[in-house]
């Protein structure tokens, strides 16, 4: 679970590069380009162009996802993790379309220079990533088909979001320490080593 998580990770932060890197080559061609004579024009209104057009149709795209495809997928997710991790049953949190949403919406929001963060979508990716792994086919896990380590599954995969955002695997464990530690899930000293050892794959991914 935890590598899985790690390589969600790395695919945004790659996609948020790959898209920042794009806009700012067009933005930058248009401030620097030359005219017939070979003299440069700073330009003013293609180059805002470019970039405020870009940035608009990246946020508009991952609002777009979020509002007609995933609802769930939107806020940060935190919330969503203390309600569940304390006993309220929330199932439009989980699935792969709320994963898909967060993930792609999050690095089109972030490469739009909107005002979000990494963090809590990837917490709640991790999450998502966490009960998946539950349900792998081919993989008979139904004994685990149980409330009890649904939560533990999900807490563990929202550790190592955590952990992936601040590249910090005991700050991960610590922040799902917070949020289980009332339920009595945190007691469990092998969910502890368990909680930690994914964020430790997820980070060194």
């Amino acid at each position: 679970m935890g590598v899985f998580v790690g390589l969600t990770g790395f695919v945004g932060y790659v996609g948020v590069a790959e898209l920042i890197a794009f806009v700012m080559k067009w933005t930058n061609y248009f401030i620097y380009v030359d005219d017939k004579n070979g003299v440069e024009n700073y330009g003013v209104l293609m180059p805002f162009v470019m970039f405020v057009g870009c940035s608009t149709l990246m946020g508009f795209c991952g609002c777009a996802m979020t509002a007609y495809y995933a609802q769930g997928a939107s806020m940060s997710g935190l919330p969503e993790i203390i309600a569940i991790t304390n006993g309220i049953n929330y199932p439009q949190y989980f699935g792969m379309n709320i994963l898909l949403t967060k993930m792609v919406g999050n690095t089109l929001a972030v490469a739009g220079k909107m005002c979000v963060g990494k963090e809590g979508p990837l917490a709640h990716s991790g999450a998502n990533i966490g009960i998946a792994t539950l349900y792998v086919p081919g993989i008979d896990l139904k004994f685990l088909h149980n409330d009890e380590k649904r939560r533990e599954f999900m807490s563990a995969g929202a550790s190592a979001g955590v952990a992936i955002a601040f590249g910090a695997p005991i700050g991960g464990s610590i922040f799902i320490y917070e949020h289980n530690w009332c339920n009595g899930f945190w007691r469990n000293k092998v969910f502890q080593w368990r909680s930690f050892t994914a964020a430790i794959l997820a980070t060194l991914v």
